[in-house]
């Protein structure tokens, strides 16, 4: 009887360690990056991290709305820095509560996963000022939807 209980357990464990999961790897994705106070190291340092697998991927960033477009290559089983400092004007999503046009794609023709940093770096920005690194891993078509469940406070003062 032990034996089948250790068997069941073993085929369980298995057979879901088995199913592939890719919740931040796809080919397209959809973002509008959120505002951040000029206060935080003077709103610099913003990069798109893009890694790949095992084929490369010839990558498009592009904001549909305005004028950036860039396509470039990321070799197999490699991560791109792409710096987007220069577009801080453009693509920080703000005011609230309008239909903005700052939306970023970015497109892939193999399967990559992006992830968008917004650095605090206390050696090459403001020495002895650190503030809080922000990082974003981009969700592909599981970002999709129309309703969506943030944890955040809804009102009030954030108290530690």
């Amino acid at each position: 009887m032990k034996f089948i209980k250790y068997l069941i357990m073993l085929l369980v464990v298995v057979n879901t360690s088995a199913n592939k999961v890719n919740a931040q790897i796809d080919t397209t994705f959809w973002f509008a990056a959120p505002w951040v106070t000029p206060d935080h190291d003077g709103n610099v340092q913003m990069a798109f991290r893009i890694s790949t697998f095992g084929a490369p991927a010839t990558v498009r960033i592009q904001q549909p709305a305005l004028t950036y477009d860039t396509t470039f290559v990321v070799p197999a089983n490699s991560l791109a820095d792409v710096p987007i400092s220069h577009l801080v004007n453009d693509i920080e999503s703000g005011p609230a509560d309008l239909v903005l046009t700052s939306g970023i794609k970015i497109t892939s023709d193999e399967l990559i996963t992006v992830v968008y940093d917004f650095i605090s770096d206390l050696i090459t920005i403001s020495p002895g000022t650190p503030n809080n690194p922000e990082t974003y891993s981009l969700k592909g078509q599981n970002g999709m939807g129309t309703e969506f469940v943030l944890p955040f406070k809804p009102c009030g003062i954030i108290e530690f």
